[in-house]
């Protein structure tokens, strides 16, 4: 089990509030989403390299909003990239 933590604003911390969170791991076959539960702008989510296949992921955000379902998705300069026994961090 691996934490992947860090900060998500979109907007300002009241907008903020008015979205559902995910961090998204996408290559070009597949896309992982992942909720980030807590309220604040700073996150902290668990992954398990068992649910990932091996290869290389992009790291996003997806922000949805709760009442008109506009979504905006906002690029990282980083990606994990999965290994048969690792998941790592790295800049692009």
């Amino acid at each position: 089990l691996y934490a992947l933590a860090g900060w998500a604003q979109y907007k300002t911390k009241n907008q903020s509030k008015q979205y559902n969170r995910y961090v998204v791991l996408s290559s070009d076959e597949l896309k992982y989403y992942f909720p980030i539960k807590n309220p604040d702008k700073k996150f902290y989510i668990y992954i398990s390299k068992q649910f990932i296949n091996v290869g290389e992921y992009e790291v996003s955000f997806l922000f949805v909003h709760k009442d008109v379902k506009k979504a905006v998705y906002l690029d990282t300069n980083q990606i994990i990239v999965r290994t048969p026994n690792f998941l790592v961090l790295e800049e692009k």
